[in-house]
């Protein structure tokens, strides 16, 4: 059976089907010292701004149940700090603690961190100091 998405529709269905673009709108969060605390259920999308003013360690956790089984998520990492980032034991990540590349003000590092959860733990890949192509 079909699915079908809108307001007052609750009919149970086995198939999803959208025609056109699916969006979610990415959601900005800037980044501060201490532990940062990220609700998955405002976006798939999101934008970490680390600013240089941060001076020691941020640790960056997830609110316990916006990370449902088969959930995927990413977070776009705009470092302008010489820090990295801390991650709770809810992430894993090849080799354990992943490094964060570091940049400074005006010049952020960027990084891009892929997620998908089984309902207990997140499992990450990464790709670090994302630059722009050379165009031609």
């Amino acid at each position: 059976s079909k699915a079908q998405v809108g307001i007052n529709q609750s009919t149970d269905a086995t198939t999803l089907e959208i025609y056109g673009r699916a969006h979610t709108p990415s959601k900005a969060i800037t980044i501060g010292t201490g532990t940062n605390t990220i609700d998955l259920n405002a976006s798939n999308t999101f934008i970490l701004t680390i600013p240089s003013s941060v001076s020691s360690l941020p640790v960056i956790d997830l609110t316990a149940s916006s990370y449902p089984s088969g959930s995927t998520f990413t977070f776009i990492v705009k470092n302008e700090s010489s820090q990295e980032l801390d991650f709770s034991d809810k992430f894993y990540f090849a080799g354990g603690d992943p490094s964060i590349s570091t940049g400074s003000a005006g010049q952020p590092a960027i990084d891009l961190i892929s997620f998908v959860s089984d309902g207990t733990n997140v499992y990450a890949t990464i790709a670090q100091k994302l630059e722009p192509s050379s165009g031609t």
